[in-house]
C-alpha cells in the first residue's frame, strides 16, 4: 500500500526553487487560483483531506512550509499538499515523462496577513501546455475541474 510522506528540508527547499519558475507555454505568468476558505487553518488541511481521499484521490506527498520555515525565525501558517491520482499521472507521464512540473497537483493552505485561511493551486492544464500535447492538455483540464471543486468546496 503506497504511504504518503513528507519529504525532507532540502527536497522541499529544490522542489519549491524548481517550481518558481514554471510559466505555462504563452509566456504568461500562471495563473494561482486562490480560494478563501471559511474554517481554520488545520480544518482546511482536514478537510482537504477527506475531500481528496472521497474522491478517489491521493494526497502523494506534504510539505509543511511553517514549519520548515520557522528555523529563519519565520512564523507561518502554510502546508502544501501534492493532490493526484495514480492512473491519471501514468497517463499524462506515458505521454510526457516530464508532466512532474504540473502533477501531482500543488494545493497550498495557508493564513495570510489578514488571518483568513486560503487554499491556493495552478490549473494542471496551463502547465501542461507546455508539452504541446493536446491529450495532456485535455487530461489536465479534467484535473482543473475536479480540483476546482475540491478547492472551491473549502469555501463551503
Amino acid at each position: 500500500m503506497f504511504r504518503p510522506k513528507s519529504i525532507g528540508f532540502f527536497g522541499a527547499a529544490l522542489l519549491g526553487g524548481a517550481l518558481l519558475f514554471i510559466q505555462p507555454a504563452t509566456g504568461q505568468a500562471a495563473s494561482v487560483v486562490n480560494v478563501a476558505t471559511h474554517h481554520s487553518f488545520s480544518s482546511t488541511v482536514a478537510n482537504l483531506n477527506k475531500a481528496v481521499s472521497s474522491n478517489g484521490m491521493m494526497v502523494m506527498a506534504t510539505i509543511n512550509q511553517g514549519e520548515m520555515l520557522s528555523m529563519t525565525g519565520l512564523k507561518l501558517k502554510a502546508t502544501t499538499l501534492f493532490v493526484g491520482n495514480p492512473m491519471m499521472g501514468k497517463k499524462i507521464y506515458s505521454m510526457e515523462p516530464g508532466a512532474g512540473v504540473a502533477v501531482p497537483v500543488r494545493i497550498t493552505i495557508y493564513v495570510a496577513h489578514n488571518g483568513k485561511t486560503y487554499a491556493s493551486y495552478i490549473p494542471p492544464s496551463e502547465l501542461l501546455e507546455g508539452y504541446h500535447n493536446k491529450m495532456a492538455t485535455k487530461m489536465g483540464k479534467m484535473l482543473d475541474r475536479k480540483i476546482g471543486m475540491l478547492v472551491k468546496g473549502l469555501a463551503k
